[in-house]
């Protein structure tokens, strides 16, 4: 638990958690590293050494100051999505731990780019709303954080369309690399969001 949200009252939260299909979003990471640091250049995603020991992962939050360490990159996605699966699944029957309570709200990545308008009015719903102005309905590009790029132009709905709705090419991971993803990666929350390779 991040130390910055261990005393947030979470009655007043919902996270809603864009899943993405993992052996794209390690490709992705490839370009875009988000706040993930690992050797990576020469070969990506690169997960496994030659000499066959599991290639470290750490990812950063407040400008380095905390740094969480994963086994490796398919390890991180696992870690990351199965604390969201896993939010609320208190076991221990206390009554006094909010714990169970906890709400959260997982979306593909993919029914976003797909069905923005039917993902985003069942959230709505979800979280006790409704859109405002269905008819208006608009996807935005701009960035949602304060003084960063949004999408490319070419990006966008139909460049998403695009972007995403091509196969998959697997052959972006070395033999080496596809072994270790498929030993590691958590089927549970692959089988849960419909995740198959």
């Amino acid at each position: 638990e991040d130390p910055m949200f261990r005393n947030m009252n979470k009655d007043y939260v919902l996270p809603i958690v864009a899943i993405r299909e993992p052996y794209e979003w390690m490709i992705s990471t490839c370009h875009n590293n988000y706040v993930l640091r690992w050797p990576h250049r020469t070969r990506c995603p690169n997960l496994i050494h030659p000499n066959g020991t599991l290639i470290e992962v750490y990812n950063q939050y407040f400008h380095g100051a905390i740094r969480r360490y994963h086994k490796s990159l398919a390890h991180f996605w696992n870690d990351w999505n199965r604390q969201y699966v896993n939010a609320g699944m208190n076991n221990n029957n206390d009554d006094n731990n909010n714990d169970d309570k906890f709400p959260r709200l997982m979306i593909r990545h993919k029914d976003l780019i797909f069905y923005p308008k039917e993902t985003i009015e069942l959230v709505c719903e979800c979280a006790g709303a409704q859109l405002i102005n269905e008819s208006n309905f608009t996807y935005i590009i701009e960035s949602a954080k304060k003084n960063r790029k949004g999408l490319k132009p070419f990006d966008g709905l139909v460049g998403n369309w695009i972007k995403y709705g091509k196969q998959f090419n697997m052959d972006q991971y070395s033999k080496e690399d596809r072994k270790v993803a498929e030993e590691t990666l958590d089927q549970s929350i692959m089988d849960m969001f419909g995740f198959k390779w």
